[in-house]
């Protein structure tokens, strides 16, 4: 990490023993008055020094001139005054030697560029005195078991949430607000909540690694718009998501965050794509709304995670099995039926009208008693499940809360995830609590209680991908990469062009990617000779650094059989070219082999601002142009991680023989995004890079056109 300062300098922030309230108010209507009215409210039994030249007193406090005047050290100060006069005052907490400050006051870089020479000030003070500082323009923080709480929203105006293991960071305020409020509603007990709004130093790079030593915390939940520093944040998750779950909801999603000019690869790159292959990358589990979050955050908190994806539903009421069968499939949850052995056990304790299947239904004659003896036998017994939901609805007759004891004994007992989908009409509310206080997670709907083992799944898969060796098995030597920059540096010195499509081609043979047989020429003359020495049928393409993307405009032909066509659609390309490129330089025209049919795919790869170097993989034609079915990896990834991309997306059958066809070589087009990712992280020259097509075989693959940008190019102009 950049300028790495050890967490525990952020205690302060968390249990401060003294506090300095700047700005304070005896205005309850205020919020420097709310914050002053709050803290031993909330609980708060340190030091309070309220600082206001205004007041010699303020709720029964001492107020003080200025934090200079306070005769006591200070853990932790809150400044809430408008936003022009925070550099003076910050300076006299450095002269004091406050080293942890919350700045609640609003009015800097949210505001404009005045802001954000404010904000600026505010960090080279801290920087210079060694301040932390929160904000400014934010909450700052709840720590609900030490019973501090920044915040300036009035406590008979939010609900009163338990203490316990799930902890928030959060960009946002109002998410912050909002997520207090429906903790108690959703029966999820609080540990911490960060609101560090702007962002001026502490941010969440140093709070999830905060937050991964600290023992209240089970579970991390993030509210994400933006991370400046990407790398550092996959980091800090991955440090974090080591330890204990990271749950995650990113904001603008659909913002697009790359440069007008694009390859392929760069058009479809919307930084939403780049930040779910970072939270992947990171461990970092993705939520789509508060209701996930907050399932997805009790779910893992209060069970093991799974480590593996065959799911076993037992149920009392046949219809809410068969909707979990069909949402299961969706999330990518396997529903085995059961092996010969546990099936022969199941039918000699079960009623012989009982059908043994996968959702197993145990009608609403069930008792107790069946769900003890299935459980021991599926979860305790038999370990070809990796988990179960269990659906135990207590109106049926023969079910009484003893169900729920049978269901936390066995799981414990098991060790293996499981999670509940009950109502229990009026009683609904009591029950859920009871069965949870014994470690259970109760879900209302079919949908919620999928979706919660879909999240314990991908949790097991995260913590086997990140305690495993990331060293890609299959890695392009240092010396490719050396040649790989000495093509660049041959071909466009001055970086002041995209490479020439022969030049990409070149850049690819270097590390070790097959290109088709082609030649550049001038001519038609020499075209006629290319072809005859590559053999017909061939390619003809038009060479020009303001042409991103030939066929646009007229400047690719295909299937050229003989003289005659390759006259006519020499002829017929310079002419569409004038028409539809005016102004284009033409360097030259590239004569290629056309090559035989296979699966058509793209690989390619972006420098993102955020995270950098990212790879990019999708089936060709309309998977990737109407559909959008592309897979995102931040680079360098390594051989898992590459198929993983691969199998990901929807046209993934494509490449394994659909219909009579053959399956291709998909290690070759893993060991190709490998490669790719290698070379963008070690070519920092390359912005883009686009192969499209890649023509994909049984037995390997080449890469039938290739567009490379650099990072100081200048625009093509088509």
């Amino acid at each position: 990490m950049k300028n790495q300062r050890n967490t525990k300098d952020l205690n302060a922030f968390f249990n401060p023993k003294s506090i300095a309230i700047v700005g304070a108010s005896g205005d309850e209507k205020k919020p420097s008055g709310v914050i002053l009215k709050n803290l031993p409210a909330f609980g708060y039994k340190g030091k309070l020094y309220p600082v206001n030249p205004k007041y010699e007193t303020l709720s029964g406090y001492k107020c003080y001139p200025s934090v200079l005047n306070i005769p006591d050290k200070v853990d932790l100060s809150i400044i809430i005054i408008p936003a022009p006069y925070v550099p003076k005052v910050l300076s006299e907490h450095a002269e004091k030697g406050i080293k942890n400050v919350v700045i609640s006051s609003s009015g800097f870089g949210e505001t404009g560029e005045e802001g954000k020479k404010l904000e600026k000030e505010i960090k080279d003070i801290a920087k210079k005195s060694g301040i932390r500082i929160l904000g400014p323009n934010c909450l700052g923080v709840i720590d609900n078991h030490t019973r501090f709480n920044t915040f300036f929203l009035p406590l008979e105006k939010v609900a009163k949430t338990k203490p316990g293991g799930l902890s928030l960071l959060s960009q946002s305020g109002s998410f912050v607000g909002f997520f207090w409020d429906i903790a108690p509603i959703e029966d999820v007990g609080v540990a911490k909540i960060v609101n560090y709004g702007n962002r001026v130093d502490v941010g969440e790079i140093e709070l999830l690694r905060y937050l991964a030593e600290d023992e209240k915390t089970k579970v991390v939940a993030m509210y994400i718009e933006s991370v400046p520093e990407g790398r550092e944040f996959i980091e800090s998750a991955q440090f974090c998501s080591i330890k204990k779950p990271v749950v995650a909801i990113k904001a603008g999603k659909f913002d697009k965050g790359i440069a007008a000019v694009k390859s392929h690869t760069g058009a479809l790159a919307g930084r939403y794509e780049v930040y779910k292959a970072a939270f992947k990358k990171a461990g970092v589990i993705e939520a789509f709304n508060f209701l996930e979050m907050y399932d997805y955050s009790k779910g893992l908190a209060m069970q093991p995670f799974a480590k593996g994806n065959k799911l076993l539903i037992v149920t009392c009421a046949g219809g809410i099995g068969v909707v979990m069968a069909d949402l299961a499939p969706r999330e990518g949850i396997e529903l085995p039926q059961f092996p010969e052995g546990l099936k022969e056990r199941l039918k000699k304790s079960l009623p012989a009208y009982y059908s043994i299947n996968n959702p197993l239904d145990l009608t609403g004659s069930t008792t107790d008693k069946e769900y003890e003896m299935v459980l021991e036998e599926c979860l305790v017994n038999d370990p070809f499940f990796d988990a179960v939901v269990v659906v135990a609805h207590l109106a049926v007759p023969g079910l009484t809360k003893g169900v729920f004891d049978i269901i936390a004994e066995k799981a414990k007992k098991s060790g293996r995830p499981v999670v509940v989908c009950s109502t229990a009409g009026e009683e609904t509310i009591s029950v859920k609590s009871e069965v949870e206080e014994k470690g259970i997670p109760v879900y209302f709907t079919p949908e919620r209680a999928i979706r919660v083992i879909s999240a314990l799944i991908k949790r097991g898969r995260s913590v086997n991908s990140l305690n495993t060796n990331r060293a890609s098995s299959y890695v392009i030597k240092n010396e490719f990469i050396e040649k790989a920059k000495a093509v660049i540096d041959d071909a466009v010195p001055n970086r002041d062009r995209p490479l020439l499509e022969d030049e990409a081609k070149a850049l690819l043979k270097t590390i070790g990617i097959a290109v088709p047989e082609h030649f550049v020429v001038q001519e038609k003359d020499d075209a006629l000779h290319a072809a005859n020495t590559i053999g017909w049928p061939i390619a003809m393409k038009i060479v020009s650094p303001d042409i991103l993307h030939k066929s646009d405009v007229g400047g690719v032909k295909l299937n050229i059989k003989n003289k005659e066509e390759l006259y006519s659609a020499f002829d017929a390309m310079m002419e569409d070219i004038a028409k539809k490129a005016n102004g284009a330089m033409i360097k030259a025209v590239l004569i290629e082999a056309m090559v035989k049919k296979g699966t058509e795919i793209i690989i390619g790869g972006i420098r993102d601002a955020q995270f950098g170097p990212a790879v990019m993989f999708g089936i060709g034609g309309i998977f990737v142009e109407l559909l959008k079915d592309v897979s995102f990896g931040i680079a360098p990834v390594n051989m898992d991680e590459a198929m993983e991309m691969i199998k990901q997306i929807k046209g993934y059958p494509l490449l394994t023989g659909f219909r009579g066809s053959p399956p291709v070589d998909i290690d070759a087009i893993a060991k190709t995004i490998i490669t790719i990712s290698e070379l963008l992280s070690g070519v920092n020259d390359i912005s883009e890079i686009d192969l499209n097509p890649v023509i994909a075989y049984p037995h390997g693959l080449v890469v039938v056109d290739a567009k490379v940008l650099l990072s100081t190019n200048k625009p093509p102009l088509h």
